[in-house]
C-alpha cells in the first residue's frame, strides 16, 4: 500500500489569508482624526553658545556630576551645566598628546 503525503501549503495559505484579513479588519476599524500639536522650545543652547561655537551632527552625549558632555563630528566636546550654560569645550584636532582626529563615545573618568 502507498502511503499518502499531506500537503500544509493549502492550510498554512488559509491561514496567512486569515491573518491578513483579520489584521486589516482590525486596523481599518481603529481610524481616527489625529489633532495636531505644537511644540514649545523648554531651553534653548543659543543664549549659552556664541558664534566660535557650533554644534554639528551630536555623536555621543554623556550626563555626569550635573554636567551635560556632548560630542560632535566637528570634532569637539562641549561640556553645559543643568541650565544648558556653555561651561567650557575641548577642541584640539590632530595626532599628537590630547589631541583628537575623532570621537566615538564619552567617558568621564570619576574620581573616588
Amino acid at each position: 500500500m502507498r502511503e499518502r503525503k499531506l500537503s500544509y501549503y493549502p492550510i498554512l495559505a488559509a491561514i496567512l489569508l486569515f491573518l491578513l484579513l483579520f489584521i486589516n479588519e482590525a486596523c481599518n476599524n481603529r481610524r481616527q482624526a489625529l489633532e495636531p500639536i505644537s511644540l514649545q522650545p523648554v531651553k534653548s543652547l543659543s543664549d549659552s553658545l556664541n558664534d566660535t561655537t557650533f554644534i554639528r551632527g551630536v555623536g555621543s552625549m554623556t550626563f555626569s556630576d550635573n554636567r551635560l558632555y556632548l560630542s560632535d563630528n566637528r570634532p569637539q566636546v562641549i561640556e553645559l551645566g543643568l541650565h544648558l550654560n556653555l561651561l567650557g569645550h575641548i577642541y584640539k584636532y590632530g595626532k599628537g598628546p590630547g589631541e583628537f582626529t575623532g570621537i566615538c563615545h564619552i567617558l568621564k573618568k570619576v574620581n573616588s
